[in-house]
Formats: C-alpha cells, sequence, structure tokens
C-alpha cells in the first residue's frame, strides 16, 4: 500500500524476532523523542529543589555536578495560582560547591492567596556551553502548595424527569437503562455526543503491560489478563429523583468483576451534570473513568501536566499549566500501536469542538486524567502497525479518575510500584462535572 509504513522485526520474513521491543527506548529510529525522554532528562538533572516548609518560602538545593558550582546557573521562580502566572522572579545566583546541599530562603515562592497554587523553579546557564547555549534551561521543580476551592453549583428551576429522561435548562440527557450509560445529550436542540458517555476500565496495551507476551503472542494470550476489556454488568437498580442540587439518576450496577458499585448522575439546573462511579473491584484494575465520541474536534485546553504525554508514574518531567494543543498533537504514535496521550493532575479540560465546546472539571480535589485520539480505543488496541490503525471522523476522549501506572523498571514488563497499581478490594471512585456549549 501507499504511504509511510513502520515496520520491525518479523515483518521481513526474519523468525525468531525480538519484533518492535528493539524500538521502544526513549528516542525514537528517527531520534525524535519519546515523551519518557521528557521524564529521564528531569531525572537526571543535576540541580535539584526540596520543600521545606513552603509556606515560609524555605527550600533546599542540591547540586550535583562534579565539578560546577551552582552559581553558574541563573534561577527563576514563578507562582502560579489557578494556572496563571502571578509573579516571576529571576532570582541571584546560588552559591553551592558541587555535591554539595544549601539552605534556601525564598520569600518570593510563599504562596500568595488561597486558591490552586503552584511554585515552580528552575535554572539556566548563565553561559554558553558546547552543550548548552545560554539561557537554555537545565533543570526545574515544582511543587503544589494549594488547592482548588470548592465549585460553586448552579441555582434555577428543578430539572425535571421521566424515566431515564431528564430535561435542564437548554439540556436534554437520555440514559440507557441497560448499562447506566448517557445515550444522548443535547443542548438546544443539538446533539452533542456521537457516541455514549460509558464507563471506561481498558487502555491499548502497552509494550510493558504485554511483559514477555511481547516476544510470542502465544504467551500474550495466557499472561495478559483481559477481564477488565471485556467487563458484563447489568443494572440490578435503577431510581431517579430530586436532590438538593438538582436531579439524581442513580444504577446499582452487578457484576462478577465487582462485589460493589453504584454510577450516578446529578443533573444541575443550568443542564450541566456530575458524573459519579464508584466500586470495589474483585480483580487489580487497569483503569477507572469515563469515555464519549464527540465529533469535529479541533483542540484540547486544560489545566494540568502537559504538555507532553504522562502517566502517573511518569510526570515530574511535565509542567503544571494551562495547555493548548490541536488534536494531532494529542496522541503519540510508538512503533506499535498502544495506550498513548496521557496526561494527569487534570484540574479541568475543554474539548473545543464543531458541535460545542465541552467542559470536565474535578469537583473533589482529586484530579482528574485525560486523552483524546482520532481514531477508537478497540482500534488502537487491535492494530499492531501504526499503518493499521484506522482513523475516524469522530473524537474518542476519555476521562479517568485514575490509571496505573506504564512502569518499565525492568525492561518490558510493567513491575509497578506499589504506589502506581490499583490492587483488587478497595474502593474507587471517578467524579467530574460536564457541561457543554454550543458553537455557532
Amino acid at each position: 500500500p501507499a504511504g509511510e509504513q513502520w515496520l520491525y522485526g518479523g515483518d521481513f520474513g526474519d523468525h525468531p524476532s525480538h519484533r518492535y521491543f528493539c524500538a521502544n527506548g526513549i528516542l525514537a529510529a528517527d531520534r525524535q523523542e519519546h515523551p519518557s525522554a521528557r521524564e529521564v532528562f528531569w531525572g537526571y538533572r543535576n540541580l535539584v529543589v526540596e520543600a521545606v516548609d513552603v509556606q515560609r518560602g524555605r527550600y533546599r538545593l542540591t547540586n550535583r555536578h562534579s565539578f560546577t558550582d551552582a552559581a553558574a546557573f541563573t534561577p527563576t521562580v514563578e507562582v502560579l495560582v489557578d494556572g496563571q502566572v502571578v509573579t516571576r522572579t529571576e532570582l541571584d545566583a546560588v552559591t553551592a560547591p558541587p555535591w554539595s546541599t544549601v539552605e534556601w530562603d525564598v520569600p518570593e515562592a510563599v504562596r500568595p492567596e488561597d486558591g490552586d497554587v503552584v511554585v515552580r523553579f528552575w535554572f539556566a546557564a548563565r553561559e554558553s556551553s558546547p552543550a548548552t547555549p545560554a539561557g537554555t534551561v537545565v533543570a526545574f521543580d515544582e511543587f503544589e502548595v494549594g488547592r482548588s476551592r470548592p465549585v460553586a453549583l448552579p441555582r434555577g428551576t428543578q430539572p425535571s424527569v421521566v424515566d431515564t429522561v431528564v430535561t435542564a435548562g437548554p439540556s436534554r440527557l437520555e440514559f440507557d437503562p441497560e448499562d447506566g450509560a448517557l445515550l444522548s445529550w443535547q443542548v438546544d436542540g443539538h446533539e452533542i455526543l456521537t457516541g455514549p458517555l460509558r464507563r471506561n476500565y481498558w487502555r491499548a496495551l502497552t509494550d510493558n503491560d504485554r511483559g514477555f507476551g511481547n516476544f510470542d503472542p502465544r504467551l500474550q494470550k495466557v499472561l495478559v489478563d483481559t477481564s477488565w476489556r471485556d467487563v458484563r454488568s447489568s443494572v440490578r437498580r435503577f431510581a431517579s429523583g430530586g436532590v438538593s442540587d438538582g436531579v439524581r439518576v442513580l444504577f446499582a450496577l452487578r457484576s462478577s468483576m465487582f462485589s460493589r458499585a453504584l454510577l450516578w448522575y446529578d443533573v444541575l439546573p443550568d443542564g450541566s451534570f456530575i458524573a459519579h462511579h464508584e466500586l470495589v473491584p474483585r480483580k487489580p484494575m487497569v483503569r477507572l473513568g469515563f469515555t464519549l465520541r464527540l465529533p469535529g474536534v479541533q483542540r484540547v485546553r486544560w489545566l494540568g501536566k502537559g504538555p507532553h504525554e504522562n502517566y502517573i508514574d511518569r510526570n515530574h518531567g511535565a509542567w503544571t499549566a494551562i495547555h493548548d494543543l490541536p488534536l494531532a498533537d494529542l496522541h503519540h504514535d510508538y512503533m506499535r500501536p498502544q495506550e498513548n496521550g496521557n496526561h494527569t493532575r487534570v484540574r479541568w479540560l475543554e474539548v473545543v469542538g464543531d458541535a460545542a465546546t465541552i467542559r470536565a472539571q474535578d469537583v473533589t480535589g482529586d484530579l482528574l486524567g485525560f486523552t483524546a485520539w482520532p481514531y477508537t480505543q478497540e482500534a488502537l488496541d487491535a492494530a499492531e502497525h501504526i499503518h493499521d490503525l484506522t482513523h475516524s471522523p469522530d473524537t474518542t476522549v476519555n476521562i479517568d479518575r485514575q490509571q496505573r501506572g506504564v512502569g518499565g523498571d525492568t525492561p518490558g514488563v510493567a513491575a509497578l510500584l506499589p504506589a502506581y497499581r490499583m490492587p483488587a478490594g478497595r474502593r474507587y471512585d471517578v467524579t467530574v462535572r460536564m457541561s457543554a456549549h454550543p458553537g455557532d
């Protein structure tokens, strides 16, 4: 077929083969960075800032250079409130000999007010060298020192509910009585969705998820548990009625995969809604969130980690800010198609499309994650080559409370640290407020 193709071991009749495994490092064969390179660069930084007392602006600076004093670099500190930079100060150079640690008082880093406050330090080379032209940022660290303010919920005319259909303000929402999915979301008579908003427990397997199945597809069928991809559940109880802030539509779910599960939607007077799902799994989880399909998506804005892909065990090298990227820059091609494009520590996101701008917002302080792809999760999971991955006219948007880490401390095996797993027997929940503003 015409066009570019990425081929790997086994595609040339070479057997046995390590297939794509030799192409999953931090740089691609054409020397383009994979997102994990940003995490490696952060881990290799030679100037490390640690928080001692953020309320007083007291920090600790460690110089991991072997021959260079920290005074060779210009430090800058900036304070962000709700994603906006409110102060940015170039500081005096700090004298710290090689392999030393100094206490560092930075009054400019004291949080100025309540709210979602992030303090970020970075260091730039003062003079040019063969590796770093003057002004090159060589290290950074950031600290979350304040949390979001509670979100005020709207007041107004109480929504109406008939069976599984709710009308509120400009919105009409219809739910599936069989599994609790949001089948239709109309605003001012215009349909917002091209695919239902559903629960999502799965991700397209990463190379690390496949483990030893990377080398022999027959092993993958034995070693990889796909139970969360094929979850079967039913509604054992349905209820709807008024609550203090609107109307609640509640589904109690039954499945062999969880011992207890609830799904409910609080539809608010302005037509927005809060989707909440909680469960206690019987098996370790892969992901917990929602997925939906939207038409004509052009770009996504968000307040969270970025701009590049990041995961809960691979997000220190990403900056917290308000990012704004076109859809084409929100997914990443690996040698073998797999889960990609995730972003963590998300306070809110806005998906800008032809039909509407969809806003998803954290309302609990637990923060969210998201991905946006020009293909379906099923197509991504099934494709073995990039040229096999069929793009669609609609966009898949996944909004998560959590996705397990990607691991990789042992090459080709997830080998997740305990903090980045989702073990069975615990209660997990995801809560997100959704609103839509029709386009022109």
